[in-house]
């Protein structure tokens, strides 16, 4: 048999059949049942998994490399059975992997960062958090980064490592929230009066929570007013509109009350020098000397009409 202008004897192309074959046939063997074996093992573990009530992000991220790594398995596994020597292929693959690590330091950072997040769960999707000074609506949570939707309707892809190393405040963890309010009334006013308009409006305002009993108390005797603290629990539902209507009905029942409610006020005294005092002392005697002068004359009308008389 001619191949590629060489002649083979067709005994030795036997012989290989006979030899190679065989391991070729075993590691497609191999490969096809190890795949089907890994989508088994994958398929077993993410019902495992679902009946344990865990996150699905949890669920698809293990699910994925559980899979990968049967693969992976299965390949070499493959190869092998091909009389490939496989420790030299799993040495250049862990170099190739550690030149890979440390040009994507960055990102290996955030899948890292990802992990801690799936596996603690600080957070979910649909929580309200804020993150470096940024609140938003959890929108989607990957390995990498973490999506926000904000308040005012902007989309906001955060990495994950910025927000494992930096302060995060899960607002809608709890399911209540307490409103705290401090509320300055001036000093001639009187308090209990005050304290009691605070509490009938608490009263009136079904949202707030009966547990924990509502507080109101003194809180400082400021520069301008006594400042009353309110402090009262509801719904974390409920936490922004409850503020915003307690806020707007102690300055409409104040006012019917006649309480006031202080604003920064500020006395200035000036002192002037005695030169500066004779000056200003001075001013009115200047001043009623000049309405004691005669108007002063039309100068430049007298010129003209002088000059017209001259011209005649």
């Amino acid at each position: 048999m001619v191949i590629f202008g060489y002649t083979i004897p067709e005994e030795k192309i036997v012989d290989f059949a006979i030899v190679y074959g065989g391991h070729l046939l075993a590691a497609v063997t191999i490969l096809l049942l190890g795949y089907l074996v890994a989508k088994a093992v994958r398929y077993v573990a993410v019902r495992i998994m679902r009946r344990a009530h865990l996150d699905p992000i949890i669920i698809n991220f293990i699910s994925k490399i559980l899979y990968v790594m049967l693969l992976i398995f299965v390949f070499i596994a493959a190869l092998n059975k091909l009389g490939v020597q496989t420790a030299s292929l799993i040495a250049v693959l862990g170099a190739a992997g550690l030149a890979i690590g440390l040009a994507l330091q960055g990102s290996l950072s955030n899948f890292a960062a990802g992990i801690m997040i799936i596996v603690l769960r600080h957070f979910r999707i649909g929580d309200v958090i804020n993150v470096n000074n940024t609140t938003g609506i959890v929108e989607d949570m990957n390995i990498f980064t973490t999506t926000l939707h904000t308040f005012t309707n902007e989309k906001l892809v955060i990495p994950n490592s910025l927000i494992t190393s930096n302060i995060l405040t899960n607002i809608t963890a709890n399911p209540r929230r307490r409103v705290d309010l401090v509320i300055g009334v001036g000093y001639n006013d009187d308090l209990d009066k005050a304290a009691d308009v605070l509490s009938s409006i608490i009263t009136a305002d079904a949202r707030i929570l009966k547990e924990p009993v509502p507080f109101i108390g003194v809180d400082a005797l400021a520069d301008n007013s006594v400042n009353l603290v309110i402090r009262v629990w509801t719904l974390t539902s409920d936490w922004g509109d409850v503020r915003s209507d307690l806020l707007k009905h102690v300055k409409q029942q104040f006012d019917k009350a006649g309480i006031s409610i202080p604003f920064p006020q500020r006395d200035m005294q000036i002192s002037f020098s005695q030169e500066a005092k004779e000056v200003l002392a001075a001013r009115p005697l200047a001043k009623q000397a000049e309405e004691e002068l005669p108007p002063a004359k039309p100068v430049k009308a007298t010129a003209k009409a002088t000059t017209k008389k001259k011209s005649s």
